[in-house]
């Protein structure tokens, strides 16, 4: 307690308090809320740099792949392929010389079918929920070269949501 004499003559106490903890600044389904809705489960380091991770903008016809580099901040090197099985394996091929990798893109119509082939091939690949991915305000411009870049940076960064891959029955018990 601090003392301040007041215009009356007499003290007053005034009692400062130091919070240790954030004062939730929103509300969700009746709690506080100090932090993202939606839980992450973070292991180990916040960055992985023994991994080179490649975002991929998976469409119809092509893909979009961003190479993101152990040492590096930002995908530095990106290209565009076509969406059939040898020209995944061909990317894949090439990239294998840089250590291990990672795989990540969105789920959307296109279905698992890349997911497949990658695994297939002994590579790592993740899935996420479009909906979760962080987004900027204000950020609308968007190409199929950022998506690939960011999901690779947000991936490495572990600040995406994965989602369970169905097995071929259950993708086609929804057809």
């Amino acid at each position: 307690p601090i003392a301040h004499p007041s215009a009356e003559g007499t003290e007053e106490r005034i009692q400062r308090v130091v919070m240790k903890e954030p004062v939730p600044s929103r509300w969700y389904r009746g709690l506080p809320l100090t932090g993202p809705i939606h839980k992450r489960e973070v292991t180990g380091s916040m960055h992985d740099y023994n991994t080179t991770v490649v975002g991929l903008d998976v469409h119809k016809a092509t893909i979009v792949a961003a190479v993101l580099r152990p040492d590096e901040e930002r995908a530095s090197w990106t290209t565009k392929i076509e969406n059939a099985p040898q020209q995944i394996r061909k990317l894949v091929e090439r990239l294998r010389g840089r250590g291990t990798l990672q795989f990540v893109y969105e789920a959307g119509p296109c279905g698992y079918q890349v997911h497949r082939e990658l695994t297939a091939m002994g590579e790592h690949c993740t899935i996420i929920a479009p909906g979760m991915t962080p987004t900027k305000p204000g950020d609308r411009v968007k190409t199929d070269r950022r998506d690939a870049e960011k999901l690779a940076s947000l991936h490495r960064a572990r600040q995406l949501t994965a989602i369970r891959v169905p097995t071929r029955e259950e993708e086609a018990g929804r057809d």
